[in-house]
């Protein structure tokens, strides 16, 4: 699990937490975790748009 910060289009911070939202010692910045909050909001809408999409295997 994560939260997200947008810090504008090329910058954000992603913190990874527990499932009691604790969190972990791992952090994202920078592009990558812009990129990686893009491609979470993209998948969103991708699965909101084609609910027979399986979500899981």
């Amino acid at each position: 699990m994560t939260q997200c910060i947008s810090l504008g289009r090329k910058d954000g911070l992603i913190q990874f937490v527990r499932a009691d939202d604790s969190p972990r010692e791992a952090v994202l910045t920078g592009r990558l975790a812009a990129r990686y909050k893009e491609t979470i909001v993209r998948s969103t809408v991708l699965f909101e748009r084609h609910p027979t999409i399986p979500t899981s295997f």
